[in-house]
């Protein structure tokens, strides 16, 4: 997108720089072509061959062409030293081009940058420039998406149904339940509880409960309850001892 931005303006400048440079060194030469000319003044009491003879030497100066210089003597020579005709030599030898006839009396066009041949130029560079610029810009490339690779499934190894000492805990839990008076309001520790595997399918589970009694109070009953696993998240309840 850089060089695009870089091309474009280069395509623009570069014949802008141009016509400025060439309006310039117009400009000098035309100074040139005038620098003779300084010596002479058009004033209110100019008679008629002094008038003609600066056209003479306006024209001697290539500053206008044969057919204006003869345009302009013929004026001349017909008016006489009038206002107009004494403007009309003002212009082309002091090159004021701001008057509105004067265009037509040098021979050319004013001396400024951007004449109709310039802007002509630079009607065709500026959309050039922009073609370019769209045709040379940068465009987002295609993203190839690979799809997602297959996912490499391990074969299943069922895994052998075996209890362990939580679940033994937790169900010995409702078993112990069971012999309360109020079993809504048991409460079990957390943490504080032994357990001891006997088998791969037996475990001893030491721990307690606090539950209301009949009356009311807060019991705290310790229990030790065997529990053996039988499968399918299945236990049972091989024996039970309560100390209080």
């Amino acid at each position: 997108m850089l060089w695009t931005a870089i091309l474009m303006v280069s395509m623009i400048a570069i014949p802008v720089g141009i016509i400025i440079a060439k309006r310039y060194i117009q400009g000098k030469l035309e100074e040139a072509k005038r620098a003779p000319l300084k010596a002479y003044h058009v004033s209110e009491d100019i008679s008629v061959p002094e008038l003609l003879h600066i056209v003479y030497k306006v024209r001697e100066a290539k500053i206008i062409s044969d057919k204006k210089y003869k345009e302009i003597s013929r004026a001349i020579t017909k008016e006489g030293p009038t206002p107009k005709t004494r403007e009309l030599v003002r212009q082309i030898l002091y090159g004021r081009d701001d008057q509105g006839s004067s265009e037509g009396l040098l021979g050319g066009e004013p001396l400024s940058v951007g004449g109709k041949g310039d802007w002509a130029i630079l009607a065709v560079l500026i959309p050039l420039a922009i073609a370019v610029s769209l045709a040379t810009a940068d465009r987002p490339q295609p993203v190839e998406v690979k799809p997602p690779a297959r996912e490499q499934h391990k074969p299943y190894v069922p895994q052998e149904d075996v209890g362990d000492e939580i679940a033994a805990f937790i169900w010995s839990k409702n078993f112990v339940k069971d012999y309360l008076k109020c079993p809504s309001t048991a409460k079990f520790p957390f943490i504080d509880r032994e357990s001891r595997q006997l088998d791969d399918s037996t475990w001893v589970i030491k721990s307690y409960v606090d539950s209301q009694n009949p009356m009311g109070a807060m019991i705290r009953t310790y229990y030790i309850a065997k529990m053996h696993y039988r499968g399918n998240d299945d236990w049972e309840l091989l024996d039970i001892i309560f100390v209080k």
